[in-house]
């Protein structure tokens, strides 16, 4: 037998696996109720597709609430990364179908340029590796820096017990994050009219 052209054969077939799973894509997705003061008043879908080292993540939700006034408030969220870094992102939030937010951030040579409504914001210099999409599907180590799309800027992430973290927003605000077995289970978000919870269906 020779065993150079069996070897090389091994090695083309393992080359040749290796090459075709790279590529092949799997999606994850994660389904969330909203509740504001024990009542349900929304939705929330967040989606996670992975094409070999590109991965995009994608995020809606809708949302019903009676606040004197009724609302419905729609918002999504589209992010592509490629090698665990942030090239760009999307995000929108229309209130009774009047647009309200429409964020982005594009990488561009060494940084990333931002704009909201149309108009340009500011810069980050530094690669993005984590936002507040992204750990809705891993749960972060220890402390992290997390960009918000919201604020457009990168706020505090700090763990506060085994599974436990504290996300540090603008205005003195906070959101808190509970995880089991790395699995985000429970979101609890304070806003301008009270604590809203996320929980995992």
């Amino acid at each position: 037998m020779n065993w150079s052209i069996l070897i090389s054969l091994i090695n083309g077939l393992l080359i040749g696996f290796f090459a075709v799973n790279a590529n092949e894509s799997s999606v994850v997705t994660r389904k969330y109720s909203i509740y504001y003061e024990s009542k349900k008043i929304g939705n929330l879908t967040a989606i996670k597709t992975t094409n070999g080292k590109n991965t995009s993540y994608k995020l809606e939700s809708d949302v019903d609430i009676n606040l004197v006034v009724n609302y419905k408030i729609i918002e999504k969220i589209n992010e592509e990364f490629k090698d665990d870094k942030l090239h760009n992102s999307t995000h929108t939030r229309h209130i009774n179908s009047e647009l309200k937010a429409d964020n982005k951030i594009v990488r561009n040579g060494a940084a990333y340029e931002l704009s909201h409504g149309g108009k340009k914001g500011g810069t980050i210099k530094d690669w993005i590796k984590i936002t507040a999409l992204t750990i809705y599907f891993k749960e972060p180590l220890d402390s992290q820096m997390v960009y918000s799309q919201n604020h457009q800027q990168l706020v505090n992430m700090k763990k506060t017990e085994t599974g436990k973290y504290t996300l540090h927003l603008p205005h003195n605000k906070k959101a808190y994050y509970q995880y089991v077995g790395g699995q985000l289970k429970i979101l609890e978000s304070e806003t301008n009219f009270g604590k809203v919870k996320f929980v995992l269906d």
